[in-house]
């Protein structure tokens, strides 16, 4: 996708400085293209990303086993892929799940109640194997990802992209726009996977979640505001002479 894109950005202007943003997976594709432009000696003079996750950073380690034990079996590229997805999977539901029952034990000793109580020892014992599980457990709750969205025959083959997607090294500065009121994957903040990858990754925080910083035009003023003061930096730099 990234490559596809720069054709047309090209076409338009074919050398740099480039200026590129984007949005939640569109900022993914847009660092590629980033790193693609540096990779031809082009430079970016910024990389605007709008809530976007790197978190996937940390399974950099599983897709090498994915594609050892895909070569080992004489699969392809996309074995490997669907291998490493699968697996992926299992670890993030484990995570959201350690995630859930985590804040409810938390809020459960915060706010003791026997009506709170019953219902986290009855599920926390079924997964613990302490007695025979006649329901399945609780899902998380529902991510952004689970949003209800269009589906069509592309649907599936761009979100395993996007979840096979795992940043690589930048060697350039990004500014990450991050809603304050989206609660990052991470607890380490949203840079968590950015900081790395990217030689420097300035968090500015805008309003809003996920949807309504693009959707609601209060917010979108502001987000509008912070990324024209982020190119306008990007610009300066440009004029400003070497050291």
């Amino acid at each position: 996708m990234a490559a596809d894109r720069l054709k047309f950005i090209r076409e338009i202007q074919p050398h740099g400085p480039y200026i590129l943003g984007g949005y939640c997976n569109g900022a993914l594709t847009a660092f590629h293209a980033g790193r693609l432009l540096r990779a031809a000696g082009e430079e970016v003079a910024g990389l605007l990303l709008l809530n976007a996750d790197a978190t996937n950073v940390r399974f950099r380690w599983l897709r090498r086993l994915a594609a050892v034990a895909s070569a080992w079996r004489g699969e392809d590229e996309a074995a490997a892929q669907r291998r490493f997805l699968r697996v992926r999977q299992r670890l993030c539901d484990r995570e959201d799940m350690a995630r859930f029952y985590r804040h409810a034990a938390a809020d459960l000793l915060k706010h003791p109640s026997r009506e709170k109580a019953a219902p986290f020892l009855r599920k926390a014992g079924r997964l613990m194997g302490w007695r025979p599980a006649s329901h399945a457990a609780p899902a998380p709750p529902a991510t952004r990802d689970d949003a209800a969205v269009p589906r069509g025959p592309l649907t599936k083959p761009y979100a395993d992209a996007c979840g096979a997607f795992i940043p690589d090294k930048y060697d350039a500065p990004v500014v990450l726009l991050w809603p304050r009121e989206e609660k990052p994957r991470s607890a380490r903040g949203p840079a968590e996977g950015w900081d790395k990858v990217c030689r420097s990754c300035e968090i500015v925080e805008v309003p809003g979640h996920h949807h309504s910083c693009i959707s609601q035009n209060s917010n979108v003023v502001l987000v509008g505001e912070a990324m024209r003061k982020a190119i306008a930096t990007a610009e300066s730099l440009l004029h400003s002479p070497s050291p």
